[in-house]
């Protein structure tokens, strides 16, 4: 997961999509010099440089419209993590890749002190034959700038919420194993856990056990139930709305 601090306008939640073109809208044209693409969904926007290419983004447009209307109604499932979403200033960030990324000078500028953008590269996007990273990267978006502060007791990134004890729960089982020492506990090692439950229960792993099975052991929705209940009663409950349904985007 990487977060970076970056801009963007305050728009209205729950505003259905506007059929944005590919520019920059008025009010963002002095982040020119840095990126040139725009697109937005229930007003949290996603940017990329002009080495992007143009599906590239659209994808990951359409990742985080399958996230926020998981039931495909036209509307936002959960009206309250996208008003946070708005409220924080997040979005997406895009460049071609980690190169691009690094080579920028967008992250010395006082416009990137403004924002909570999150990074996804176009060359680990829906590739052919590898996992699509934006499935994460805009996952971790919503559930650290969203959930998170929208239910704070129940999902803010620190060891006595409920998402904080859960994750030191499959820890200590081993459920969970995350050796990166760069990943502190409470703003990261809960943000991975929260990813992998919820993208374990709405099938996003089931292909993957071998793969992730160093990281995950609970890949599958009936692994998440017979081994984590505590935290599939958390993530099930109404209030919440998670996006539990299949993410089933096509290129």
């Amino acid at each position: 997961m990487m977060l970076l601090t970056l801009w963007g306008p305050a728009l209205t939640a729950g505003a259905a999509p506007p059929d944005e073109g590919p520019g920059l809208p008025p009010d963002q044209v002095d982040l020119a010099p840095w990126v040139s693409q725009f697109r937005e969904v229930f007003g949290v926007p996603i940017f990329a440089t002009n080495q992007v290419t143009g599906d590239d983004v659209d994808h990951v447009r359409d990742v985080l419209k399958a996230y926020l209307d998981n039931n495909r109604d036209g509307r936002p499932d959960n009206r309250k993590v996208v008003k946070e979403l708005i409220r924080s200033n997040a979005g997406m960030v895009m460049f071609s890749n980690e190169d691009e990324a690094e080579k920028s000078t967008i992250w010395e500028s006082r416009q990137s002190q403004k924002y909570e953008l999150f990074l996804v590269s176009g060359d680990e996007t829906n590739v052919a034959g590898r996992f699509d990273a934006s499935l994460e990267e805009v996952l971790h978006m919503i559930t650290d700038s969203g959930y998170g502060p929208a239910y704070p007791s129940a999902f803010g990134a620190k060891r006595k919420s409920q998402l904080g004890r859960l994750t030191s729960a499959a820890v200590r089982r081993g459920d969970f194993v995350y050796d990166d020492p760069s990943c502190d506990f409470s703003s990261c090692m809960t943000q991975e856990y929260f990813y992998w439950s919820v993208t374990s229960l709405n099938g996003l792993q089931e292909d993957r056990c071998e793969e992730i099975s160093d990281e995950w052991r609970n890949c599958t929705p009936e692994l998440m139930r017979l081994n984590d209940p505590k935290m599939v009663a958390l993530i099930t409950k109404k209030r919440y709305r998670m996006p539990l349904r299949p993410i089933d985007v096509q290129p």
